[in-house]
């Protein structure tokens, strides 16, 4: 973050030891939890703000964004805030947050003041309508009337985001909970973030990273296993040899799971491209009857799919199971006021603590073959499908990954797939 260039720098609210942690390598830096401190460090840095901006304590980015464009200090001292849901600015971007998070939703007003951009809030999706329209994305890879549904959905999501014009601007920016709200503005250019768990992070390291364009990407990893026409790994890269960028290719036979798990998790990269087939595996839905720690009879049954990779360097097989909890003594895993009922307990925990395949198949009274596990999404490689588990990328290591695999926004940029530096 040093190489940002900031005047001054402000820190509050963290622990001592964390504080310490970020402190070195900054000329100015403030380190305080009072206001009147770091207002008192600004001092000759920033002009002073004219007057005060009354704001309530809800709506944070909408008012926060409009105290910011008047130069004025931002109080949230009312009862209730205004219902307004744009401030308008740049016509480039528009910066539009899905409401629910009030830090998500004050992250991204800064996030469009930096840029110059337009920002605005729309309401937040109920949790079980977003699992069940995204439900109704991945089903449309298994056929049937596709345009209909899709065209559908599209209408119904545009519906919900109300009444901004988003024709009015060259690009957006949704942050959002998990839905790809950019199908109901396909007129427009539009990306996603989500705004939980490293929306923050996410938004320091890319201004971090457009500081300097010395940095540059340094060391590049192309996947390529050959399993569609036309990939776009050699237009890649060429640009990126033209830029001075190390490449590593992994083509043909020798992209497979395990030798990528390995330069994923051993090897630092600055840029990862992953050009292939992605989707749901198929598995199987198992039942399991157990007693739970408590000694209550359970039945749990967990859809799992599998990846297999073989690894030549040590003839050993690398197994990785993905489980998707289905439902536990007749209730639905997904049924959230059911489970509040239900007593979980030590349910789950018992059935993990079983050990692998091999120590809980003395449970097991049914298994049935499913066409695909919910949220497994797996990558086509040379030698099967690869279920993505890194626990981390290698140390120092933050890239830009750009997976073109149809139906992997989702799950593959998810929090399941985050890269903590």
């Amino acid at each position: 973050m040093v190489m940002t260039g900031a005047r001054q720098v402000l820190i509050g609210g963290l622990p001592a030891s964390a504080a310490a942690g970020i402190r070195p390598g900054w000329k100015n830096c403030s380190v305080s939890d009072l206001y009147d401190d770091h207002a008192q460090a600004l001092r000759g840095t920033v002009k002073r703000p004219k007057g005060a901006f009354r704001w309530g304590r809800d709506n944070l980015g909408i008012g926060l964004y409009q105290a910011r464009l008047a130069r004025q200090e931002f109080h949230p001292d009312l009862e209730t805030s205004p219902a307004l849901n744009v401030v308008e600015s740049g016509k480039h971007l528009l910066v539009a947050c899905e409401r629910g998070d009030l830090l998500a939703e004050v992250i991204a007003s800064n996030l469009a003041f930096a840029c110059g951009a337009s920002f605005a809030v729309f309401p937040e999706l109920a949790k079980s309508d977003r699992a069940d329209w995204l439900e109704e994305i991945y089903a449309l890879g298994q056929g049937g009337d596709v345009t209909e549904r899709f065209s559908d959905l599209a209408r119904r999501a545009r519906s919900h985001l109300g009444q901004i014009d988003f024709t009015r601007y060259k690009g957006i920016l949704f942050v959002t909970a998990g839905f790809p709200w950019g199908i109901a503005v396909p007129e427009v250019t539009n990306s996603h973030m989500y705004r939980y768990p490293d929306f923050g992070r996410a938004v320091i390291e890319g201004l971090r990273a457009s500081q300097s364009s010395s940095r540059s990407a340094r060391t590049a990893l192309l996947i390529d296993p050959q399993t569609v026409e036309g990939s776009e790994i050699p237009a890649i890269n060429r640009a990126l040899l033209k830029n001075g960028t190390l490449t590593r290719i992994v083509r043909g036979q020798a992209a497979t799971q395990t030798r990528v798990q390995y330069l994923l998790d051993l090897l630092p990269h600055d840029i990862i491209v992953l050009s292939s087939h992605a989707g749901d595996a198929p598995g199987e839905r198992i039942t399991y009857e157990y007693p739970d720690a408590d000694g209550r009879g359970r039945r749990l049954v967990v859809d799992q799919a599998l990846g297999i990779g073989y690894d030549a360097s040590n003839g050993m097989f690398r197994v990785t199971e993905f489980h998707r909890f289905h439902s536990l003594d007749g209730v639905d895993w997904r049924d959230t006021a059911g489970k509040e009922v239900l007593p979980v307990g030590t349910a789950i925990t018992t059935w993990n603590a079983m050990g692998g395949q091999m120590e809980r198949r003395n449970f097991i009274v049914d298994r049935q073959p499913i066409p695909r596990v919910t949220g497994s999404m797996a990558i086509q490689l040379h030698d099967g499908v690869w279920l993505f588990a890194s626990h981390g990328f290698a140390p120092e290591s933050a890239p830009l990954f750009v997976n073109n695999s149809c139906w992997s926004w989702h799950e593959l940029g998810s929090p399941r797939f985050q890269c903590n530096k």
